[in-house]
């Protein structure tokens, strides 16, 4: 593989690396605010109901675009939960410097 395809590789893995760790913190994010919800909707509150609805949506959509995004720039597989692995368990590519 030559230095200038190994580089563009690198360069994907850190831009992945990077949407990864972002979706993780929203996906805590909207976990704290579905707790929030709850304790709402404990109360009879249509909009609470309706906050924990769109929230759920939201985990869903986060949960499967993490799915997506966290996989091997060559292979196109699941890296697993490391976020910071230096090669991947499938291909063997390197995807750090």
């Amino acid at each position: 593989m030559d230095p200038q395809e190994q580089a563009r590789i690198i360069q994907e893995y850190k831009r992945r690396q990077k949407a990864s760790a972002l979706l993780r913190l929203g996906v805590v994010a909207i976990g704290v605010g579905l707790m929030f919800a709850a304790l709402e909707a404990a109360d009879g509150g249509i909009g609470a109901s309706l906050l924990t609805a769109v929230l759920l949506v939201a985990l869903v959509v986060a949960g499967w675009r993490m799915f997506v995004t966290w996989r091997c720039p060559v292979c196109h597989k699941d890296l697993g939960r490391d976020l910071s692995s230096t090669y991947c368990g499938n291909c063997g590519v390197r995807l750090e410097d």
